[in-house]
């Protein structure tokens, strides 16, 4: 379909065609708990409330510049490495306009990253992924369902290995599964698991750092941690 381009840079078409935007959603651990990363809205709509990091797509813009565009514009992240999740697209999910947002994902470590709202966001903090505070369009939703996926994934990948640092004891692997899954676990159990899986190398003082391989060629047969 055609567009017509109109000196006072604005576009018509001969149908209606839904915006595009990207939204970042980053989280880590902080305080022995899961967080999210949240902007808080400084224009219409739902301005003051909080949201993810994100915004419109460029014309020139492939989908996932835009997501590290508005991440690093609004919050000063960058250098994160975004996957994509899912889109959403209910109607009236926007009250400007009918709205498709594709949204991008990351797990990092809190403390590595230093933030510096700006653009169109007032502020930028983290937040407990479990405990949201009023959050703007359907925000809440999206972040539901990514700790949904979050919750698969640390039972039978190593992704919670991405929270923690790369030598780490069990009680923090523990601590971490834990914060992932929203409930208390053992470091005891946690311990014998990996001694069954075989995947850690014991280090001094009680600590340890997963064999990667070992830990792939185990993920091709079984789950990680079925807590």
């Amino acid at each position: 379909m055609s567009g017509i381009r109109n000196p006072n840079m604005s576009y018509t078409y001969e149908y209606e065609r839904p915006a595009v935007t990207v939204d970042a959603l980053l989280l880590g651990l902080m305080d022995d708990a899961l967080n999210v990363l949240l902007i808080k809205r400084g224009n219409y709509p739902y301005e003051g409330k909080w949201a993810l990091p994100g915004g419109f797509v460029d014309m020139d813009e492939n989908l996932e510049d835009a997501a590290a565009r508005e991440l690093r514009e609004e919050t000063g992240v960058s250098g994160v490495a975004l996957k994509q999740f899912r889109a959403f697209g209910d109607v009236g999910r926007d009250p400007r306009s009918r709205n498709i947002s594709v949204i991008y994902h990351a797990l990092v470590k809190p403390d590595e990253v230093a933030l510096k709202p700006g653009d169109d966001a007032s502020d930028a903090r983290w937040f407990p992924a479990y405990d949201l505070p009023d959050t703007a369009f359907d925000h809440d939703m999206i972040i539901g369902m990514m700790l949904d996926r979050l919750r698969f994934e640390v039972r039978h990948t190593l992704v919670v290995f991405d929270l923690l640092p790369e030598v780490f004891t069990m009680e923090q692997l523990a601590g971490a599964l834990g914060a992932c899954l929203n409930k208390k676990v053992s470091p005891r159990i946690v311990k014998e698991r990996m001694a069954e899986l075989g995947i850690a190398v014991e280090g001094k003082k009680g600590t340890y750092r997963i064999d990667r391989e070992a830990a792939r060629q185990k993920s091709e047969t079984m789950g990680f941690f079925p807590l």
